[in-house]
């Protein structure tokens, strides 16, 4: 997308935020549903939303931690393409946690594990920095000069 209007939209930014976190989301779980295919763990949305599914001491809770490494990647290119601008990627990127807090304080309690804060605090630097990258990179992109060629006579 990259462009934004001159007046302040709320509603473009409530939709942003949305489709970022759908995105940040299903990408988690794919990439979590694929992992945990190898070892035969059944996915399960306690898997998503549970500080306790980072056990560190299991292979699946690896897996787990691994799941949401990779999903901000692929978070920071969609960001590159919602919002497409880099000094709203680590708005983006804090909202996008703060509602992942949010998520998990609702259907599990507060994280209260070591690895679920440092995961997150992870997968959230290197997503803010991912994207602003990414983005910096459209922005400083060269606008290509049009020119006239005169018609032969």
């Amino acid at each position: 997308m990259g462009w934004q209007p001159a007046v302040f939209d709320p509603w473009l930014i409530v939709a942003q935020l949305v489709a970022l976190t759908a995105v940040f989301y299903v990408t988690a779980g794919v990439v979590m549903m694929l992992l945990l295919w190898c070892v035969a763990a059944p996915p399960t949305l306690h898997l998503l939303l549970s500080a306790d599914a980072m056990d560190v001491r299991i292979v699946r809770g690896w897996l787990v931690v691994l799941a949401y490494l990779a999903a901000p990647a692929l978070s920071a290119l969609a960001i590159r393409w919602l919002v497409g601008r880099a000094k709203k990627c680590l708005d983006f990127c804090v909202s996008l946690y703060l509602f992942h807090l949010a998520f998990c304080w609702a259907s599990g309690g507060w994280p209260a594990t070591w690895a679920w804060w440092i995961v997150n605090v992870a997968s959230a630097v290197g997503m803010v920095f991912l994207s602003e990258h990414l983005c910096m990179q459209a922005e400083l992109r060269d606008i290509p000069r049009i020119v006239a060629v005169e018609p032969e006579p």
